[in-house]
C-alpha cells in the first residue's frame, strides 16, 4: 500500500511536471504568433501601398509563408491543450484517489 501511494505520488509529480512545461510551450508558441502577427500587419500594409508587380508578389509570398506557420502553431497549440488538459484531468483522478485514501485511513482510525 505504501509503495503503491509512493508511486501514486511520483506520478503525480511528474504529471504536474509536464502540465506546467505544456503551459510554457504553450506561451512561448502564443508569443511567437503575436510577432507573426504583428509582422503580417505591417506587411500586409506594405503590400497595400506596394506599386510594383514584382515586390507585390513577393510580399504575397512572404504572407502566404507566415500564414502556414500560423496555422501550424495553432495545430500545434491545439495537441498541446489538449494534452494538458488529460495531464490535469489525471491529476485531478490522482487527488480525488489520495483522498478517498485519506478518508478510509481516518475512518479506520474511529
Amino acid at each position: 500500500m505504501a509503495q503503491d501511494q509512493m508511486t501514486d505520488e511520483m506520478l503525480l509529480q511528474a504529471q504536474r511536471h509536464a502540465a506546467q512545461q505544456m503551459d510554457l510551450d504553450i506561451q512561448a508558441l502564443m508569443r511567437a504568433m503575436d510577432e507573426r502577427n504583428l509582422t503580417l500587419k505591417s506587411l500586409v500594409s506594405e503590400l497595400q501601398n506596394e506599386t510594383y508587380w514584382d515586390r507585390q508578389t513577393a510580399l504575397r509570398s512572404e504572407i502566404d509563408a507566415l500564414n502556414a506557420q500560423s496555422q501550424t502553431d495553432m495545430i500545434q497549440i491545439q495537441s498541446l491543450v489538449n494534452k494538458r488538459n488529460q495531464a490535469l484531468d489525471m491529476l485531478t483522478n490522482l487527488q480525488q484517489k489520495f483522498q478517498k485514501t485519506l478518508d478510509s485511513i481516518v475512518r479506520n482510525m474511529r
